[in-house]
């Protein structure tokens, strides 16, 4: 049979190093492997299946490389789902991809994505490709985001009381910057029993006081102070009763 002939192992060995230097079969890369199949009476359906073979193993070799890592890296899952996309491979159907390895990588393209505000309240392209592309389920997906969003804002809120407990003020503001961009995408209380509710409200003042700095309160300022209010757990009642 073809697959277990010299030939075939030849066809292969040149379509994965083609698709390894290009990512794709060219022009003149196909030309070379019709002159195979012509010499070796290749059938159409045995030379499109060595194709397919090839490059399902394109796309299984970079999530094998992926994971390999010590951490999966935001730019490899780029890779994988660019380049399942360009060779039409189905990660479910073709290489039975795990639902938890799919969802692994959606969370760290989605965290990364945020982080680097490439995702926004306004900007969710990136998050739509991602679950398209890496075929997660909208529930999933929803899990995902939640789970980022609290352990993120979480992350930056105690790394801002601790900057706070420093005196490093520009460095809290930052954090609670940071903690805003992930608000954002769904608001929602973080309970953080590392920080204090004088801290809180603390890092409260800093916010407002870095608002109003230029003089001027817009829109945006004004929700993202109610959403550091939220995010707090915070009610204007609390802070009323607070200041009395």
């Amino acid at each position: 049979k073809i697959h277990s002939s010299i030939g075939a192992v030849i066809y292969k060995q040149y379509v994965n190093q083609a698709l390894a230097q290009n990512g794709i079969l060219e022009a003149k890369d196909m030309e070379f492997l019709k002159n195979i199949e012509r010499t070796l009476a290749m059938s159409e359906s045995q030379s499109t299946q060595l194709i397919k073979d090839c490059k399902e193993n394109r796309v299984s070799i970079l999530i094998e490389t992926t994971f390999a890592r010590p951490n999966v890296l935001p730019e490899m899952v780029k890779k994988v789902r660019d380049t399942a996309k360009t060779l039409e491979v189905d990660l479910v159907k073709d290489l039975q991809v795990s639902r938890d390895s799919r969802k692994r990588m959606f969370s760290v393209e989605v965290d990364a994505g945020i982080e680097n505000n490439l995702i926004s309240e306004n900007s969710q392209q990136l998050l739509a490709d991602s679950r398209q592309g890496l075929q997660v389920e909208e529930a999933d997906a929803k899990d995902a985001l939640l789970e980022i969003i609290q352990r993120r804002s979480l992350g930056h809120l105690v790394q801002a009381a601790a900057a706070l407990r420093q005196q490093r003020g520009g460095t809290a503001i930052t954090d609670m910057q940071k903690m805003v961009r992930f608000g954002r995408l769904l608001p929602t209380q973080i309970e953080a029993a590392a920080v204090s509710d004088a801290e809180k409200q603390e890092l409260l003042l800093l916010f407002q006081a870095q608002a109003l700095q230029d003089g001027q309160l817009n829109e945006q300022k004004k929700q993202d102070i109610d959403l550091v209010k939220t995010m707090l757990g915070f009610t204007d009642k609390d802070l009323v009763e607070t200041s009395v």
